[in-house]
């Protein structure tokens, strides 16, 4: 990710549209609809030049995080339960905590890296998306707030490195790491339940029995 900010994040959507489009849709985004899809990206390529200074400790958020963040608060809003939107809520604080920690760690002494520096924190946020939570609207909640939770690692690091920027290039990159990750570790799970169930109804006698 690195030096050009938005590679990474261009990259993903890219290998992303093409297994959407090539019949990998369930895989990719639960059989979302295409248009809504478009909505989503449409706004945030038109929003993203726009700036919101919150005015505390400088914290500027782009319009394209907050529209993502819109678009996920509506995805929370659409499980129509207060269970499952407090699971997730809780799930996002997780994510958002173990992704702040790491960033943290590695800003202030990177010596254990597993991956890359820039890539761990959002990696472990969407495993952990990923693992605790079941819809692409849930996966793009959990990974979002956690995005927007891990640049405040930069409240405990020395003033000239404390610029926070929700939305930059850089962020972005991040932000598709981390859901690309969730995706990944969601269809893994997916698939081991399939193979269990298969494995299931073979010692039952229910698969491949005859009429």
């Amino acid at each position: 990710m690195g030096m050009n900010g938005g590679i990474t994040a261009m990259w993903l959507l890219a290998m992303g549209g093409i297994l959407y489009l090539t019949g990998w849709q369930r895989q990719v985004a639960d059989d979302v609809p295409g248009w809504k899809i478009v909505v989503v990206l449409a706004g945030i390529v038109l929003l993203h030049h726009y700036r919101i200074p919150i005015g505390w400790r400088g914290i500027v958020v782009y319009g394209s995080a907050a529209w993502a963040m819109v678009c996920a608060l509506v995805a929370l809003a659409a499980s129509r339960s207060v269970t499952q939107s407090l699971f997730a809520s809780l799930c996002a604080l997780l994510s958002g905590t173990v992704w702040l920690w790491v960033r943290y760690m590695y800003e202030s002494d990177p010596v254990f890296v597993f991956l890359r520096p820039e890539l761990d924190g959002p990696v472990l946020a969407g495993f952990l998306a990923g693992m605790l939570t079941e819809t692409i609207g849930m996966h793009l909640f959990v990974v979002t707030a956690a995005a927007a939770i891990a640049p405040m690692a930069a409240f405990y690091l020395p003033a000239a490195a404390a610029r926070i920027e929700i939305g930059s290039l850089v962020w972005w990159d991040g932000m598709a790491v981390s859901l690309v990750g969730a995706r990944l570790t969601w269809n893994v799970k997916d698939g081991l339940r399939a193979i269990a169930k298969w494995l299931g109804e073979g010692r039952s006698g229910e698969r491949g029995g005859s009429v």
